[in-house]
């Protein structure tokens, strides 16, 4: 099922958000230009300030992973497609790209003042898109962390779209004072798994989020172990984390379980951090986490059928991976919900009445498969909001059958249309048909 807007929706939406650009062009103004049917042609408007260009980013430029287990989006800019100015639309940028995945993803980036590529001007997140178009099918959007848009476009055409900010309102074309900045790291404890690592530490950021910079292995005076990097001309607001070897992610430093925010580059240009303390470890090394209260949304994906009704089910949940527990419709959130009392472990959802024979799927762009989604874990933080809401993503299972044709679906509004019959749903969560739609 693809989410639809109108042009009249998409003017209304976050009214003070969105300026109002004086001419919008249409499929039919880009046709003219741009390959319409056997390409992608991205055309947008910045409300806020463009000095450098912009390239899009995305599936249909990668580059291997270092560690052979995938593919990263390449951020070469000589190899990226570079927005061009819409002529007749002032404040207008297009950009056409071939592409030849399925759920082609990407983001606008714009480079800093000497060309350069950094992610820390890259989109803002969702709420920062209006789509402008009155044709054609438009982006599905997947939430990122620290406000970031992944937009995914299912079809090949054209995508009309306003964009309110870049993320966190950074721009390029604000001057920042730049640093030369130290780094002094202390890690946590390498567990067998990864001891390998630990003469392997880098620091990623916005100047490099593929593989980074390795840091320095040194001790101090009582003989710990410590990681010292040098970053010369670094500006501030420039992100940056840690990372171990090259094995993506998953050797990465949590709290408590739960991935470490990005940092940012400020005043301080000696830095000093300690990640030795209690409750840090690694992804990889299974660190506990306390038992506590937990309060679980979910954004379920459209229900092709109203009987449809989410269960939480898992280690952490009270019938552990055996039985589900089901969840309470939540009338002012719109979401599912359930609190638990007490617990650890992981999670995931299914259906209330058909169990694991109607769980949540997750589609794979590089396979082009649906398969399971992946269990989550109960991390030390609350409240937890699973977004499965996006149709281009997250399915249940049973509609496969189906594949949503038949399916029109309201998330906010509560509603869903199956065979040509209205559903909305009721103060108790319950689907109930009404007449004349």
């Amino acid at each position: 099922m693809k989410k639809l807007f109108s042009f009249v929706a998409a003017a209304l939406m976050s009214a003070s958000m969105f300026a109002t650009p004086a001419q919008i062009p249409t499929v039919a103004n880009l046709s003219a230009s741009y390959d319409v049917v056997n390409n992608r042609v991205i055309c947008l408007y910045f409300d806020e300030q463009v000095c450098n260009d912009i390239v899009w980013v995305g599936t249909y430029k990668q580059v291997p992973k270092t560690d052979g287990t995938g593919y990263d989006w390449s951020t070469d800019v000589e190899e990226l497609s570079k927005f061009e100015s819409l002529e007749g639309f002032d404040g207008w940028y297009v950009v056409e790209y071939e592409d030849t995945t399925t759920n082609s993803q990407g983001k606008p980036v714009q480079l800093k003042s000497d060309g350069t590529f950094a992610w820390d001007y890259q989109s803002g997140d969702k709420d920062a898109w209006a789509n402008m178009s009155q044709e054609g099918q438009i982006a599905v959007f997947e939430d990122g962390y620290d406000g970031e848009a992944n937009c995914t476009w299912a079809n090949k055409g054209a995508y009309i779209y306003e964009v309110a900010y870049w993320k966190k309102h950074n721009t390029p074309c604000v001057d920042k004072p730049k640093h030369d900045y130290t780094f002094t790291v202390y890690m946590p404890e390498f567990c067998e798994e990864i001891e390998d690592y630990a003469d392997s530490v880098f620091i990623l950021g916005g100047f490099d989020w593929n593989k980074g910079i390795e840091m320095e292995k040194k001790f101090d005076l009582e003989g710990n172990a410590m990681y010292y990097v040098e970053l010369d001309g670094m500006e501030e607001g420039t992100e940056y984390k840690f990372r171990c070897g090259t094995k993506n992610w998953d050797v990465q430093v949590q709290l408590n379980g739960a991935d470490l925010a990005n940092m940012t580059m400020d005043a301080t240009t000696d830095v000093v951090l300690h990640f030795d303390g209690e409750g840090y470890g690694f992804k990889a090394c299974d660190v506990p986490v306390p038992a506590m209260d937990y309060d679980i949304y979910l954004k379920a994906p459209a229900m092709c059928d109203p009987n449809i009704s989410p269960a939480i089910v898992g280690s952490g949940t009270p019938g552990g991976w055996d039985a589900g527990t089901a969840m309470e419709w939540d009338v002012e959130k719109g979401e599912w919900h359930i609190q638990l009392l007490q617990a650890e472990g992981e999670f995931k959802f299914y259906d209330a009445q058909l169990g694991w024979d109607n769980e949540i799927q997750m589609y794979n762009a590089e396979t082009g498969e649906w398969g399971a989604t992946p269990n989550l874990k109960l991390a030390g933080e609350t409240p937890i909001v699973i977004d499965y809401s996006d149709a281009s993503l997250y399915r249940w299972k049973m509609c496969e059958a189906t594949g949503l044709e038949n399916v029109k679906a309201d998330v906010k509004a509560n509603k869903i249309v199956k065979d040509g019959k209205l559903y909305l749903r009721d103060g108790r969560g319950e689907w109930v048909n009404v007449l004349g739609f």
